[in-house]
């Protein structure tokens, strides 16, 4: 399955090992928003929650609302205000990752403790990388672009 939603491609991707057949879905923007500049984005934010699933890999209908909800308070509050811009989410195996480039670390780290500082801790690890070249986007973008392969 590979089907483009506003600038979105969704995509049913495989694990690349033939020993693990567990189906993941894959949304990744089909190109970065137009205007931005990837030089000031040199940062990898992946958000990475954890689930128990007993739908194949996918988490349950109470769980995936609470994560909609984690991902327009980014949204809104990263998003919105130039510092960070979402690029991929990867949902399976009990887990979703979003993937964000930021531009700073620490104006994000202000403006995402901002933003939940109001709701219940969410379950989620946090890991930035440097990714200048906006590698891990184009592995993924690669990755949903040959699901149907």
């Amino acid at each position: 399955m590979n089907d483009t939603t506003e600038g979105w491609t969704i995509a049913l991707a495989r694990a690349t090992s033939e020993a693990d057949i567990t189906p993941y879905m894959v949304r990744v923007r089909d190109h970065p928003p137009a205007g931005l500049d990837r030089t000031q984005f040199p940062y990898l934010l992946e958000l990475t929650w954890t689930f128990f699933s007993r739908r194949a890999g996918q988490p349950d209908e109470a769980e995936e609302e609470r994560m909609d909800e984690l991902e327009d308070l980014l949204e809104e509050n990263l998003e919105r205000m130039g510092e960070a811009v979402l690029m991929a989410v990867i949902t399976g195996k009990g887990q979703r990752v979003w993937l964000w480039y930021i531009r700073d670390v620490e104006t994000t780290e202000r403006l995402f403790n901002q933003a939940l500082a109001e709701k219940e801790p969410y379950p989620i690890e946090i890991n930035i990388l440097l990714d200048g070249k906006w590698q891990q986007y184009q592995k993924i973008r690669a990755s949903a672009a040959n699901a149907d392969s």
